[in-house]
């Protein structure tokens, strides 16, 4: 069996394997099963082959999506089951098991897979740790859940023979940004976390660090540290020593107290905040960060639903929209000319939209559709309302350039009857009920707004209401 032999030509074809089974490509993988078929099972490559026999990807999203194909993993469990080891495979095993099983399994029977000659801690560190975010019991109890998980992370952390450089190296996440070292037994901040420069984000909630980890300052990018259930946490030396070296880190941690979450989006999360004792933190929060987009949104949203200080709110959506990250900007322009609209600013919204259309005309590719349709909809519901009615029809064909929507057909119907324009009229309201006729012809026949007051005798007008009826 050519792959058994000592040589360094067979080490060469086991790295060849090695990246035939990392590709998750299904041909690959089966190509490198056929040699280990045919070359032997060697030891360097238990741990992998046990890895892709029992992973499930996706589990914590509750799907079913395998990472490989079922008859890959079916061949690596055979591989596995030929072993003769029993605590190698997790008791009533199927191929419906969810990923977190094999997680719980991991975790209760580490120690005993390790006793398997050839399962080698150093090889759970190359393919298994690296997934270390989702390997959790499942529990109803968080904590529970994480101390679970600090379990299998430990056992690596005191391995002397593993460097703390390597294992941070493979836990950290989302594209090298996010560290987390929850619940792990340490009283202090490795030292080699001071060199992951690209760090965004550290938790290292349920430790025992009690001395304030002062170099956080030389991490360039970081954004959020969470210490939770520490040492640190008691009496507030440390955020006022943050408050002091690291505003922003600061004005993270107390905005995380008011316990808003602006994506909800709750009328009543914010109507009566301003009477809270929340808005000197919110405060606090604005004085040491005064372009913190959360806090801001927050603002903006508490004034939004405010009884009687609504324009309040467009000093900081304006403010956002200069500060906003790129990724949600879009969203804040559209949610911000909504409120534009609600509010009866017709007049100011299009003075916004003369100011703003530069900057986000320069970036349309990135703009979602629905934002660049909704922007040109909303000015058009402004000259609309302020009887403008040649521009209303101006902005609503641009955005019809841009999404076939029913809306659009209804409004530039609307326009048309205010122009006293009925074959126009009749031809664009009868677009909007072919593409939506529950929704525009409940519109049409209440005619709340007295859009269509003119025509409401009309009988070509009745007549084709009657048809979409």
């Amino acid at each position: 069996m050519y792959l058994l032999e000592n040589t360094p030509e067979t080490d060469e074809m086991i790295k060849n394997i090695i990246q035939l089974l990392n590709s998750e490509e299904t041909e690959n993988q089966t190509l490198a099963l056929q040699l280990i078929k045919g070359g032997g099972f060697p030891k360097k490559l238990y741990v992998l082959i046990w890895w892709i026999a029992f992973q499930r990807n996706g589990a914590y999203q509750n799907t079913y999506t395998y990472v490989t194909s079922l008859s890959v993993q079916q061949t690596c469990f055979e591989l596995i089951k030929s072993l003769n080891e029993k605590d190698l495979i997790p008791q009533n095993f199927n191929n419906k098991e969810l990923y977190y099983n094999l997680n719980l399994f991991l975790c209760e029977y580490f120690d005993k897979i390790l006793q398997v000659e050839g399962f080698l801690l150093e090889d759970f560190l190359t393919y298994i740790l690296p997934h270390y975010h989702h390997l959790e019991k499942k529990e109803k109890n968080n904590s529970q859940k994480w101390i679970t998980k600090r379990i299998f992370l430990q056992k690596f952390w005191d391995a002397s023979h593993i460097s703390k450089k390597n294992i941070l190296e493979k836990i950290i996440s989302d594209n090298k940004t996010t560290l987390n070292l929850d619940y792990l037994q340490i009283d202090s901040l490795p030292e080699e976390v001071f060199d992951l420069h690209s760090l965004k984000s550290i938790s290292f909630k349920g430790t025992q660090i009690e001395v304030i980890p002062t170099r956080l300052k030389e991490l360039p990018n970081l954004e959020r540290v969470v210490y939770d259930k520490t040492p640190l946490a008691k009496g507030g030396k440390f955020l006022k020593y943050l408050e002091k070296n690291l505003p922003k880190i600061a004005a993270r941690k107390l905005y995380d107290k008011i316990g808003l979450n602006n994506h909800w989006n709750y009328e009543n999360n914010y109507k009566n905040f301003l009477q809270t004792k929340n808005k000197n933190i919110l405060i606090k929060v604005l004085e040491l960060w005064d372009t913190f987009p959360d806090a801001l949104l927050t603002m903006a949203k508490i004034y939004k639903y405010s009884e009687e200080e609504k324009t309040k709110a467009n000093f900081y959506y304006q403010k956002l929209l200069e500060n906003y990250p790129d990724w949600n900007k879009y969203s804040i322009l559209n949610e911000y000319f909504n409120f534009l609209n609600v509010t009866r600013q017709h007049l100011f919204l299009i003075e916004t939209f003369e100011i703003l259309l530069p900057v986000f005309s320069a970036h349309l590719s990135q703009m979602p559709q629905y934002v660049h349709v909704n922007i040109w909809f909303y000015k058009a519901l402004a000259y609309f309302w302020l009887k403008e009615y040649e521009q209303c029809l101006e902005a609503n064909f641009y955005a019809l350039k841009v999404s076939d929507y029913a809306g659009t057909y209804y409004n530039i119907a609307c326009a048309y009857s205010k122009m006293f324009k009925k074959d126009e009229m009749l031809e664009y309201l009868e677009k909007a009920l072919k593409k939506n006729k529950y929704h525009y012809y409940e519109m049409a026949t209440q005619d709340e707004d007295k859009d269509f007051e003119y025509f409401k005798d009309d009988k070509d007008f009745q007549e084709l209401v009657r048809k979409y009826k």
